[in-house]
Parts: C-alpha cells; sequence; structure tokens
C-alpha cells in the first residue's frame, strides 16, 4: 500500500469497538466489528483516498440492509422468553423427583431458616437422598423469593378472579364442583391459607430463577445481535424460546437448570469475542461446575481450547489461574455453607459425615470415578446423539447439520464479501457431547448446556442464507426458518399440554385436602373436627409432585385446637401394614386398600389421540394414576 493511502485502522475486532465509539461519522458504528473490519479492508483495496469514504458508506448500508441493523431493538425477545417461562410455571407448577432435593431445600431455608436448630428437621435428614447436593442454589432462591412471593400474595388478594385463575392454574378441586358457600369458606377459611401461601412461594422460588435465566437469555441474544447483526440474533432467541426442554428445564431448581444457565452466558461470551470475555465466560463456568454440576466441565473443556487456541488467544497461564481463582472461591463457598446442614445427617445417625463437606465434589466421585450412577440405568454410547440431542433441538438440530456444509462452502454476500458459518461453537457442542458419551448412565437434561452452542452456529447458516441478495431466495429461506419455528412452537405447547396433568402427586393431595375440608366442615361433633390426620404419602405421589410446600403446617383453626395434620412418606409398607400404622389417609399407587375406601382419583399423563373432529385435534389422553383413600370407620 503506498504512503499517500490511509493506513487500515481495525487490525482486529477487539479494538475496532472502542475506536468506532469515538469517532461519530464512522459509517460502521452499526456493524458488527469483524464485518466493519473486512468492509473496510475491501475498500482501501479497491479505491484511493479521495472517494474511499463514500465506498464505505455505500457498501455499509448495502450490508445493514442485507444482514440486518445490529441496533433494531430485540428486547421483544427477552420478553417472550420470559413469558414463555412464567406460562410453563404457572401451567406446571409442581415438581418431578429429580427436583426434590432442591425444591425440599428452598422450603426448608424459607419456612425453617438456617440455622443448627433447624437442621434436624430438614427434608434431608428427614428423609436421606442418595447423593449430596449445595445449599446453596435453593437457599439463594428462596431468600430472593420474598419479595416476588408478597407480590404475587397482594396480587391474589387485590381480586377474586385473579384468585380464583391461580387456583385453577394451580390445578386444585375446581370451585364448581363446590357450593358458592363453601367455596367462600375454603378461600377464606384459615384451615386452607397455609396451604395456598405455600404454593405461591413454591411458585414465587421458581420465578426468581426464571428471571436469572432470563438475565442469561438477555447477554447471549444482545451478543449475538452485536456481532452477527439482527436476523442471525432473532433466529438463535426464537430457538430457545420455543424449544420445549429448554423453557421446561430453565426454571426448575435442579442442577442441569444452573449448569444450562451459566452455559447461555458463557456461550454469550464467545460470541461477544476478546479475551476478558473468554476468561469471563470460563471463570462462570469454572465456578458453577466445581458448586453445582460437575458435568459442565465437559462443555468447559473445549472452550478452553477455542480460549487458548481460537481468536482470544488466551495464554494458557492465565486462563489457568483465572478458572482457579474462581474454582477456589466456588469450593470455598460451598464447603462453608454446606457442611452445617449436611452434618445434620451425622448427628441424626444417618451416615458418617466428614468434617468438611463438598457435595459436588461427592457427586463427581459417585457417578465419574466410582461409576454407580448406572445404578438407574444404561444407555447405548449414541443415544445423545441418535434420540436425546433430535428431541432436544428440534428446528436447530437440520440447520446445524447445514452449517457445516455452509462453513465448508462460503456463502456470497453483497459486494462480492464472504460471509462465512462459525462451526466452533458446533465443534465446542460436538466435543461434549463426546464426552457426555463416556458415562453409561444418560439422560436428557444432562445435555441441556449444549444447546446454546448449537443455536449459534444454527443461526449463522440461516443468516449467511439471508445474505445471498434476491427476493426469491430470501422468500423460501423465511418461509423455511417460519415453518420450522412454528413446528417447534406446536411440539411446545404438545410437551406443555402433557406436563401439565403428569403430576398426579400433587392432584392428589390437593383432592385430599378438599375431603378433609369437606367433611370437617360438615359434621357438628367436636371430636371428630378435634381428631388428626395422619396422612401416608406412597411413592409415586411423592415423586410427581408432592414436597414440603403442599403440607399444611399448623392449624389456625380455633374451633379445634388441637387437630393437626401429620405426614409420612415411610417406604416397604405393604398394603396391610397402613391400618396398623394408624393412617387415616393414603395417597397410593393401589386402587384397592384393605381397611381403606377409596375417595377420588388423580390422572396422569397416557399418550396422545388423534381426533379430527374436534380441535385441536390432537388430544391428551390420561389414565388413573395416584389414588386417595380414607379409613373406612373415618
Amino acid at each position: 500500500m503506498s504512503s499517500s493511502q490511509p493506513v487500515v485502522r481495525r487490525r482486529h475486532a477487539s479494538s475496532s469497538s472502542s475506536k468506532r465509539e469515538e469517532s461519530a461519522e464512522d459509517p460502521y458504528a452499526h456493524l458488527p466489528p469483524a464485518i466493519a473490519w473486512q468492509l473496510e479492508k475491501h475498500a482501501l483495496g479497491k479505491k484511493g483516498h479521495d472517494d474511499i469514504r463514500d465506498v464505505i458508506k455505500r457498501t455499509s448500508v448495502e450490508v445493514k440492509e442485507t444482514l440486518g441493523a445490529s441496533d433494531r431493538p430485540l428486547w421483544f425477545l427477552d420478553v417472550l422468553f420470559l413469558v414463555a417461562l412464567m406460562t410453563s410455571i404457572l401451567l406446571c407448577p409442581y415438581t418431578k423427583v429429580e427436583e426434590s432435593f432442591g425444591i425440599q431445600a428452598s422450603h426448608d431455608v424459607a419456612y425453617l431458616g438456617y440455622s443448627q436448630q433447624a437442621f434436624g428437621d430438614y427434608d434431608h435428614v428427614v428423609f436421606p437422598g442418595s447423593v449430596r447436593r449445595s445449599f446453596i442454589p435453593p437457599a439463594a432462591l428462596a431468600v430472593a423469593s420474598k419479595p416476588v412471593f408478597d407480590a404475587i400474595q397482594h396480587l391474589l388478594d387485590s381480586s377474586t378472579y385473579i384468585h380464583d385463575a391461580f387456583v385453577w392454574l394451580l390445578d386444585l378441586p375446581s370451585p364448581a364442583n363446590l357450593t358458592p358457600r363453601t367455596w367462600v369458606q375454603r378461600r377464606t377459611s384459615p384451615m386452607t391459607r397455609g396451604l395456598d401461601d405455600a404454593l405461591i412461594r413454591q411458585v414465587a422460588v421458581r420465578v426468581v430463577l426464571a428471571i436469572i435465566a432470563t438475565v442469561a437469555f438477555t447477554s447471549y441474544r444482545r451478543a449475538v445481535q452485536r456481532s452477527k447483526g439482527f436476523v442471525a440474533a432473532c433466529v438463535a432467541g426464537m430457538l430457545l424460546v420455543t424449544q420445549p426442554h429448554v423453557v421446561y428445564y430453565s426454571s426448575r431448581l435442579i442442577p442441569n437448570a444452573y449448569a444450562l444457565v451459566a452455559s447461555t452466558f458463557a456461550a454469550g461470551c464467545y460470541r461477544r469475542g476478546g479475551r476478558t470475555w473468554a476468561l469471563i465466560g470460563g471463570a462462570v463456568m469454572a465456578g458453577v461446575a466445581v458448586s453445582m454440576r460437575c458435568d459442565l466441565v465437559l462443555v468447559g473443556v473445549p472452550y478452553a481450547a477455542w480460549c487458548w487456541l481460537g481468536a482470544p488467544r488466551v495464554p494458557i497461564a492465565l486462563g489457568a489461574v483465572v478458572c482457579a481463582v474462581a474454582a477456589a472461591a466456588s469450593v470455598a463457598a460451598s464447603v462453608a455453607f454446606d457442611t452445617p446442614p449436611w452434618q445434620a445427617e451425622a448427628a441424626a445417625g444417618i451416615d458418617d459425615v466428614p468434617q468438611y463437606v463438598w457435595p459436588e465434589g461427592e457427586v463427581f466421585k459417585f457417578n465419574a470415578i466410582e461409576g454407580k450412577s448406572v445404578q438407574w440405568g444404561k444407555s447405548p454410547w449414541h443415544w445423545y446423539g441418535t434420540s436425546a440431542l433430535p428431541k432436544l433441538l428440534g428446528a436447530a438440530a437440520p440447520l446445524a447439520a447445514l452449517a457445516v456444509l455452509a462453513a465448508l462452502v462460503p456463502v456470497m454476500g453483497p459486494r462480492r464479501m464472504w460471509y462465512r458459518v462459525d462451526i466452533v461453537p458446533l465443534c465446542i457442542a460436538g466435543v461434549a457431547v463426546c464426552l457426555f458419551s463416556v458415562l453409561d448412565h444418560k439422560e436428557l437434561r444432562f445435555v441441556l448446556p449444549v444447546v446454546p452452542w448449537v443455536n449459534l452456529s444454527a443461526a449463522d447458516t440461516v443468516a449467511a442464507v439471508w445474505s445471498r441478495r434476491g427476493k426469491l431466495r430470501r422468500l423460501i429461506c423465511g418461509v423455511v426458518i417460519l415453518g420450522l419455528l412454528a413446528l417447534q412452537a406446536a411440539f411446545f405447547a404438545l410437551h406443555l399440554a402433557a406436563s401439565r396433568v403428569n403430576y398426579p402427586g400433587a392432584a392428589a393431595i390437593a383432592q385430599l385436602h378438599a375431603h378433609i375440608d369437606e367433611t370437617r366442615r360438615s359434621t357438628t361433633l367436636n371430636a371428630a373436627r378435634d381428631a388428626s390426620v395422619r396422612i401416608h404419602v406412597g411413592n409415586l405421589a411423592a415423586m410427581s409432585g408432592v414436597t414440603r410446600y403442599s403440607f399444611r403446617r399448623g392449624n389456625g383453626d380455633a374451633a379445634a385446637p388441637h387437630f393437626k395434620y401429620e405426614y409420612s412418606k415411610e417406604e416397604g409398607l405393604l398394603d396391610d401394614e397402613l391400618a396398623q400404622k394408624g393412617f387415616t389417609h393414603l395417597l397410593s399407587e393401589s386402587e384397592s386398600v384393605p381397611g381403606y375406601v377409596k375417595v377420588s382419583a388423580a390422572q396422569a399423563f397416557d399418550g396422545y389421540q388423534l381426533d379430527l373432529k374436534r380441535l385441536p385435534f390432537i388430544h391428551v389422553r390420561t389414565r388413573d394414576a395416584v389414588y386417595v383413600h380414607r379409613l373406612l370407620h373415618e
């Protein structure tokens, strides 16, 4: 280049952002740094010093029209993601067995407090589990849920219609099954207030986690929009919004959800580029991996390789120090916070507990080193690729497959500029899935953290095709993408409908409480009103929605001061032994139990059925799953 020509100002993407902000006349202010740098180099090579600015302006306008301006507002995607999470929470507010520790721990911290005196009454002491988990996430969510709980409570008290809608969403016994008088009594009776309050608190805890997931989603979406433009950000965002399992698990108190949030944030850090963001993403994943979900390290390993070998060029020593500091701080916090509640097991004589407890370290030893996770089943090595990922990815799966082809065969963009698809995120996800496949025990939720990475490459594919000129080509591209997203949204609706009716334990205990209320209201004998109830919760009920949030605490009925509820989840009891144990009511998977009479039955999901005579043509089929029984002489 001759000395009369200006020197190219953009040597790499990381320094271009700050320099463009300094110049108000820079025509690249609306473009991603990497694209802006390539455009200026192209213009410098084609034109002289006098007319270079005009060429730059014309070219950047064409790219803006083609890829979409990065400054167009996309906040509606963030709102849409939060709405999707809230819809999932309200229609499916209950929990399954894999969420047991998190939801029970949040209840114990919220209602019993974090103290040495309270630890003995925690659920993990009364009903021990197989492996230890950290109390930090559920405790933090429980504390943060208090203002959300107060806001929801105020909203419910302000309107009868909102209260009734909330009762319907929680799938409580319908007001239509009760007389208007008893329904008013049920709403205002202190006997039911504890149940309603606790369920509201359970919803509030999940709402807080949903808000955190939305923050990670917003960071992810903004990073894609800044680096790849409007089209890629729209596609990446809509893929996450409509992927059923992502929305379903993002608000559930399981370690996989925490790993998904951390991985989504790290994927956004990757897309932002630069050494600083690469280190931030690595530190977040390292901290979450050692304290909340150890298998997140399987995503962190290929991510670290990219940080070292890829564009950030992070020195090994620097990356190791940053991640080690984050991991050490996270482990220290976990040991300090988790040791006291877990040592309550030793005080109760349940298990030997070490002096210092690092729950996630024990999980890693249990699953990876000792290989005891196979107690829950084994799957073939290819199961993730042939079964789990197609379900998880949905519309992103064919787009990710096209990403490989598009990366090898560049797509022609405006002004003969090449727009290459970035398959590094796809490679990170692929390596992670291969590492996950080494373990014999496999579950779909284990590979949730790879979904945001695959979506990055899938969105790149759409943006690459969209960058080509031609109305017909863009029309075809738009129709295909909208069709894939619409199909995925339909599957999301079917998944939500199935999940809605798949918590028979929660429905059964609500029916039981309504039955007890009605029985006590209909009797005039003080002795009958004072008679306490002892409820046995069977295995299926305990695994399908019954938590401590659904238990009634205390009495609150001045007319019957000695009345109280007692709950037991004692295992290994035969049907013939239940009456001998003194249980007055049962939640059982057996339709007939000696000494008891069936009161009602709760339904569970039993597949789909096609009915072309009524909309929406595909309907959910249910079956009786959990039965409510009362003692025969009650």
